[in-house]
């Protein structure tokens, strides 16, 4: 026995991606910031270093300056940011779309939308996923978190 998908359903779901995509702004926001730090105040202790002539400590920063810029390149916190925003302003007008649309013209857009080449953090899912069904009462669907999750989400 199957049922219909529903027109609430449908909601549920654009509701879903918009908090997915808010998480990961969140999320990419808060690594460029701490590279942004990292790389400020490792840059002073590196000069502090030379001037004080702190070998070790100034070869540490080093490598600490280095490490993040390789993190920095291969994440790209900035980019990311603005893919995600870009998403989810448009989830956020077909959500405000939607309540005129037909049930098929709503699933139309939302595999459009799905279709959209953007890098998902697996980590993410489940902690979005609860924070939908919470703001729509459905508590007690609510999955638990593992721990990475949790971390994740945390740092997000």
């Amino acid at each position: 026995m199957s049922s219909e998908r529903t027109h609430y359903e449908a909601q549920l779901d654009i509701d879903y991606a918009i908090e997915l995509h808010a998480r990961h702004i969140k999320l990419y926001r808060h690594l460029r910031w701490l590279f942004s730090l990292v790389f400020l105040v490792s840059g002073s202790v590196v000069f502090a270093g030379a001037l004080a002539e702190l070998g070790p400590l100034a070869k540490w920063t080093g490598a600490a300056i280095a490490l993040c810029a390789i993190l920095d390149h291969l994440t790209s916190p900035a980019e990311k940011a603005a893919q995600h925003h870009e998403l989810k302003r448009r989830w956020c007008e077909l959500r405000a779309e939607s309540g005129k649309l037909k049930l098929a013209e709503i699933d139309r857009r939302i595999s459009a939308l799905r279709g959209e080449d953007v890098h998902i953090i697996s980590a993410l899912q489940t902690p979005s996923y609860n924070a939908n069904l919470r703001r729509h009462g459905h508590e007690a669907h609510a999955r638990r978190l593992s721990a990475w999750e949790w971390l994740v989400d945390a740092v997000a």
